[in-house]
């Protein structure tokens, strides 16, 4: 199978150290590399029954000899290095059988140098780049490992398993769908972005960078400095805090859901049939009409309002939602699910 579009890279089929599956060790310079002799390398390759089979080598890239444990019947591990300010490193699969890997990827860019990797699972996937973009596609791993200092990280499909992601400096973070057991993320000035999120545990949080979110399911914790806050359906616990954004979110099912703004505004959405315990504390308070809250409760102190009361129930607080904004508004409207998923569509 051919590289990508616009990529280089190598790909191995079968494991040239005697373990099913792919082995990457793979060393590569974007601006200049030095020249190396791989024929004889490349005649090792071949002189295994399980060798590789090649796909766009360019003529200044070689493999690495393998390193310690890298032998026949050990695991393998790996590394893909590019630098320059257009080095590139492309790992992908050919076909569903030569998806797995026993071993790691790991992958450094210096630079603008990118790392695009399609269809793999490794055991675990550690990838570093300076200003490069990383586009991660369809990926399983036992841990997935992020750094960008100001580039772009993109995930297409699922990127399964345990996630650690930190993007700095102006770094963003766009990711179709995230699913493991516990998913971390965090930028400094750039927007953090993920359509769907299934964690046990999230925490997901941002200097002064938005974050916007699609469904969320589980234990969800968001922080951001100076950017809004944006979750179109939130399914499990939920806590999300900002000191100048906005905080908007639609709660389909909840356990406990605790907003707090400094200076923005807090919009709530619910369906109408919700079952819940609300606590809206701001400088004004709009409940839609909609919403019958029984049991209600209201005070007022330093121009602050608090409004607490039961939504379709009596006396249950085991589900709550929590508002508090020390200088901005306090919105509960009424939304379905079906308006929900109109709005994010259009």
């Amino acid at each position: 199978a051919p590289a990508p579009p616009g990529c280089w890279g190598t790909r191995f089929v079968g494991d040239p150290f005697g373990k099913s599956g792919l082995c990457w060790n793979l060393s590569w310079s974007g601006a200049l590399g030095a020249l190396a002799d791989i024929c004889a390398w490349q005649r090792l390759l071949q002189g295994d029954p399980g060798a590789a089979s090649w796909a766009s080598l360019p003529s200044w890239a070689a493999p690495e000899r393998p390193g310690p444990g890298q032998h026949p019947g050990h695991p393998c591990s790996g590394r893909a290095a590019a630098s320059g300010s257009s080095g590139r490193v492309c790992v992908w699969s050919g076909s569903p059988q030569d998806q797995k890997s026993p071993g790691d990827l790991d992958i450094k860019t210096s630079g603008t140098g990118c790392v695009k990797i399609q269809k793999i699972e490794c055991d675990n996937c550690k990838i570093e780049t300076e200003k490069g973009t990383s586009v991660l596609q369809s990926i399983k791993s036992h841990k997935i490992d992020i750094r960008t200092n100001g580039g772009k990280v993109i995930g297409l499909g699922t990127l399964y398993g345990n996630t650690d992601i930190c993007a700095t400096e102006k770094g963003s973070v766009n990711i179709e769908k995230l699913q493991g057991t516990t998913i971390n993320i965090s930028t400094e000035d750039g927007l953090l972005k993920t359509k769907y999120l299934y964690a046990e545990s999230a925490s997901l949080s941002s200097e002064s960078g938005d974050i916007m979110l699609g469904s969320v399911h589980g234990n969800t914790n968001l922080q951001t400095k100076r950017g809004s806050i944006t979750v179109d359906s939130s399914d499990g616990s939920l806590k999300a805090s900002t000191y100048h954004g906005t905080i908007d979110v639609y709660v389909s099912q909840l356990r406990k859901v605790d907003l707090k703004s400094q200076k923005g505004s807090i919009t709530v959405k619910v369906p109408a049939s919700l079952k819940a315990y609300l606590e809206l504390s701001g400088r004004k308070v709009d409940v839609s009409s909609e919403i019958q809250l029984k049991e209600t409760q209201s005070a007022s102190k330093d121009d602050h309002v608090t409004l607490s009361g039961h939504m379709n129930q009596r006396d249950e607080t085991d589900k709550w939602i929590k508002a508090d904004t020390q200088n901005g508004k306090v919105c509960l409207k009424s939304q379905s699910w079906i308006q929900s998923v109109k709005l994010k569509s259009s």
